[in-house]
């Protein structure tokens, strides 16, 4: 489709989220990607405003939202940071490590 961009994330629910969370109601928000033609202009801080309301217009339950970020990605820490995640620990995820984040969302 030409003229639109398609970022890209997975969420997961239950035990998707065991790792990083002890919260039966949080989901883990993973893998997000934006085509590297398409970074720096502004387009994770769309996503990351509207997951929220995303998130809880499509699973009521839900009221956490818990993701991992490379330790070596300060850009994306400061993103989310932005959005109101606090930092929740460190762990490792696919061999490499990263810190967790959470945002309570109700």
């Amino acid at each position: 489709m030409a003229g639109n961009v398609w970022p890209f994330f997975t969420l997961h629910r239950g035990k998707g989220v065991a790792p990083f969370s002890d919260n039966q109601d949080a989901v883990f928000f993973r893998s997000f990607s934006v085509d590297q033609r398409y970074r720096n202009k502004g387009i994770g801080k769309v996503v990351m405003e509207k997951l929220a309301s995303f998130i809880t217009s499509t699973f009521q339950d839900i009221n956490e939202i818990v993701l991992t970020v490379n330790t070596d990605n300060p850009h994306a820490m400061a993103l989310y940071r932005q959005q109101g995640y606090q930092y929740m620990g460190d762990s490792m995820f696919v061999g490499r490590p990263v810190h967790i984040m959470a945002l309570t969302i109700k």
